[in-house]
């Protein structure tokens, strides 16, 4: 019940205004979740065959040379190196994000090729650990996975993975 209302409500415009933990209410107590659906089967240490745990080397030999690359302008130890279907930010030859765009119709999370609906993506992971102004959380083994939504609230933007312990 509750993934339905959430899609219901994102597909509806609404957006959360605080990040919160998705069985926490407003007052700081927590709320019971009465939907105590199975926990994601799918495991998001890999997204489109990459990890966080893999280097600049590892990245070259899975995917080649990177179509553009581009420096943060606030930070410049990081960059960006920007493939067909994946966007993948780097802190010297580490990975720090993995991004995919709503653009490329799929994303492969784990060993899962999902269609890149936020319903589908929902449906597939489960009740969020967060609930965003910009999008859903979702934490397991000190990573997230935040599905990001466009400026309006109603559709899906994008997805990205990152060590929970950068936010």
């Amino acid at each position: 019940m509750i993934k339905s209302l959430i899609v219901v409500l994102l597909l509806a415009g609404f957006q959360i205004a605080n990040v919160m933990p998705a069985n926490q209410s407003e007052t700081g107590t927590a709320a019971p979740i009465t939907d105590q659906s199975e926990p994601s089967i799918v495991s998001f240490q890999q997204v489109n065959g990459i990890s966080l745990t893999d280097n600049l080397i590892t990245i070259e030999d899975k995917l080649g040379q990177p179509v553009t690359i581009e420096k943060d302008a606030l930070l410049p130890e990081r960059k960006e190196h920007v493939y067909d279907n994946t966007v993948l930010g780097f802190s010297g030859d580490y990975v720090e994000y993995i991004k995919v765009t709503a653009d490329q119709g799929v994303v492969k999370i784990g060993d899962k090729e999902l269609v890149f609906e936020m319903d589908h993506l929902v449906t597939t992971l489960g009740t969020p650990d967060y609930i965003a102004e910009d999008g859903l959380v979702y934490v397991q083994d000190g990573i997230s996975l935040k599905l990001y939504y466009k400026e309006d609230g109603k559709q899906l933007d994008s997805l990205q993975v990152y060590w929970s312990s950068q936010v």
